[in-house]
């Protein structure tokens, strides 16, 4: 038997009574980031934080839970199953559009609660993590302090490298100005209980989908030495070359035998100069060639992240503008009363052309045709670039389908 908790999501709790005060955001944060912390010091990451994964309890005590989608951790910090990786859009970071977590990453847990603290105080949900990547989380909003706007952009970092690492740092740096805070939240009453089966759907409307995307095969990139190899041993075999030559022309010279030296002693400076423009001329053919294929990879080769990702002509409200126009509801998904959201993945050209378009998340195959087709009538993009240089990016859209 589980518990019944009688106060709803915190997404009901905004929906009805609009963005928090600072304090009360900060409680019910601090509560989940305890749990969290207990999570991480078990080697198990949550993956899944959002406001509607966070139930109240009647004292206003905050639960998070669904572990539908967590993992578990080796103290090596290698993943213990290949549970599919879940995208809630807003509170997934990259890693996860990238299906990067086979290592223990406290981190993505840490996106997905500084962004819920950007729900709760802002009333709105977070950009997408590809257009933070792009344009940041936006301009503070007026009555949040700075110090917590900053541990939100901290904890929304897009690069991981770069973020928050841990739970503890990201509650420090929320509460590095309201020392108060920390004391007067966590009573005994409201301490934080973690709930690991989901609740009956009966009880809680979610409101935010979580979309589980199939596990990604990783790429092993083999480097091949043989070049080198080759290029290294062709210098010894020079020099040996000429030092053996050195020692048959000092052994003929003590002979007296000058005449024979002249015969059969090649000129070693000569030789020693041929063989450095031979090799100097080899180089230059491996350097053209790898500068070739270097440059053919870089035009070939399919990002999913780039320094600049790229944008549809008048940015994403352009892109919603057009999608809500060029939409045709199918007639017989209107007259069996179907809807839902379909994710359209496809490939922006480095010409901001669109290729490989597919289903990436499937509502319905009359819903999905027609996804399809506004996609691939898209007019171009602009570009992705990395490293100054045009290149080609995977994206995805979603399409939502609603009948009024």
């Amino acid at each position: 038997m589980m518990q019944y908790l009688s106060g709803g999501s915190l997404t009901d709790y905004v929906k009805q009574h609009g963005a928090l005060d600072e304090t009360i955001a900060i409680k019910y944060i601090q509560q989940i980031g305890s749990a969290l912390e207990y999570m991480h010091q078990r080697h198990i990451c949550h993956y899944d934080v959002k406001p509607s994964n966070i139930l109240l309890d009647d004292k206003g005590g905050a639960m998070l839970i669904d572990f539908g989608i967590s993992k578990g951790y080796t103290e090596e910090g290698h993943q213990t199953s290949s549970t599919p990786v879940g995208i809630s859009a807003g509170y997934a970071p990259l890693e996860q559009y990238q299906q990067s977590l086979q290592d223990f990453s406290p981190a993505t847990d840490v996106y997905g609660l500084a962004a819920t603290l950007f729900y709760l105080l802002t009333g709105k949900n977070p950009p997408e993590a590809s257009i933070v990547l792009n344009e940041g989380i936006g301009d503070k909003p007026i009555g949040i302090s700075d110090t917590v706007w900053h541990a939100i952009e901290q904890g929304m970092n897009p690069r991981k490298k770069d973020r928050v690492q841990t739970v503890s740092e990201f509650l420090k740096l929320m509460n590095s100005t309201m020392p108060t805070i920390a004391s007067e939240v966590l009573t005994n009453q409201e301490k934080t209980q973690v709930l690991p089966q989901k609740l009956s759907s009966n009880l809680v409307d979610t409101h935010e989908q979580t979309i589980v995307v199939p596990k990604k095969e990783e790429n092993v990139e083999y480097v091949d030495e043989d070049d080198n190899l080759s290029n290294s041993r062709r210098i010894f075999l020079a020099i040996l070359a000429v030092l053996v030559i050195g020692c048959v022309y000092a052994f003929m010279k003590c002979q007296g035998n000058n005449e024979a030296i002249e015969k059969t002693v090649p000129n070693i400076e000569t030789t020693v100069q041929e063989s450095v423009q031979k090799q100097g001329a080899e180089q230059d053919v491996n350097d053209k060639q790898l500068s070739y294929n270097t440059s053919q990879e870089s035009q070939e080769k399919v990002y999913d992240v780039v320094e600049e990702m790229p944008s549809f002509p008048g940015g994403q409200s352009a892109l919603m503008q057009y999608l809500g126009n060029n939409i045709q509801y199918p007639i017989e998904a209107q007259e069996n009363g179907v809807q839902g959201r379909v994710i359209i993945s496809f490939v922006v050209e480095n010409d901001g052309g669109i290729s490989h378009v597919k289903v990436a998340i499937s509502a319905d195959p009359a819903l999905d045709r027609e996804a399809m087709r506004v996609v691939e009538s898209m007019p171009k993009w602009i570009p992705g670039k990395q490293n100054g240089e045009c290149v080609r990016v995977r994206y995805s859209v979603p399409v939502v389908f609603r009948l009024k």
